[in-house]
């Protein structure tokens, strides 16, 4: 098996060779040209020496010129010779996505690898022809492959998730203004917002009451002269606003409760519940 160190540099980066394979690793090294030291003692160990193997390790890629790479760096490196190759040779790219979602979950989940990690799923739900699939993957894996495709596939996945949380703000605001608005008028009777609606249409009332009691103090004074009993028009006087009043608040509340029960018909509420 051919040796490449980008490859192999990666790989250790994301622990996908096994402990055991690092030796049969060395010696496709050798066989490939590098053959210092290092590389030559990782080479002829017992593959069931782990500790021998893994102190061997860090010299090996000292020997070679690699580091250890961040996750992310590693992950998008595979992916990105392996969808070289997939496009270079014509082969079916839908084998390899379980590859791609694999790279994207050790990584931690770079947004370069949102697009492949994902279109399994996508295909999986997908009822389109395996021509059309197909063309989704190559074009997902040239995605990977362009960096201005990708920084701009970035930028919109930003653009969304933002639309996606204003929507979401949106809605818990519009959800607490309703909790909020169902404390209150028309909701419930005995509200703040229903006294001072009471209190203002009263408020209008008495605007009104001025020539009416001068008028009641007119019939009541010449009823009182034409009779000779003024008792009778003081206590006519005296009676008649009480009465007003109380028949005004009894229609005023009356005339509440039918728009309460218009507006909460408005917005929905059930009429078993008003």
């Amino acid at each position: 098996m051919s040796f490449d160190p980008a490859v192999f540099e990666a790989e250790v980066a994301l622990r996908q060779i096994l402990t055991e394979k690092l030796p049969s690793v060395a010696q496709d090294a050798l066989e490939a040209g590098w053959d210092g030291p290092a590389v030559t003692r990782m080479a002829i160990l017992n593959p069931n020496d782990r500790s021998e193997i893994d102190q061997a390790l860090s010299p090996m890629l000292a020997e070679l010129g690699l580091q250890h790479l961040d996750l992310k760096t590693a992950a998008i490196r595979l992916a990105e010779r392996r969808a070289v190759r997939i496009l270079g040779s014509g082969e079916d790219p839908i084998p390899h996505l379980g590859y791609f979602y694999r790279l994207m979950y050790e990584a931690g989940y770079p947004e370069e690898l949102y697009e492949l990690g994902y279109l399994e799923d996508e295909i999986f739900c997908s009822s389109e022809e395996p021509d059309v699939l197909r063309g989704w993957c190559r074009e997902a894996l040239e995605n990977l492959l362009n960096p201005e495709i990708r920084e701009k596939q970035r930028v919109e996945r930003e653009a969304a998730v933002e639309e996606a949380h204003r929507q979401a703000e949106r809605r818990l605001e519009a959800a607490e203004a309703r909790r909020q608005a169902e404390k209150d008028w028309p909701y419930v009777w005995h509200s703040p917002e229903r006294h001072r609606l009471l209190k203002e249409r009263l408020r209008e009332r008495f605007d009104q009451w001025p020539p009416l009691i001068v008028l009641l103090l007119g019939c009541c004074t010449l009823l009182g002269w034409s009779t000779g009993h003024w008792f009778v028009g003081l206590l006519l006087l005296l009676g008649v606003p009480p009465i007003v009043l109380l028949l005004s608040y009894w229609r005023l509340n009356r005339e509440l409760r039918y728009e309460r029960r218009a507006a909460l018909l408005r917005l929905g509420y059930p009429e078993e519940k008003i």
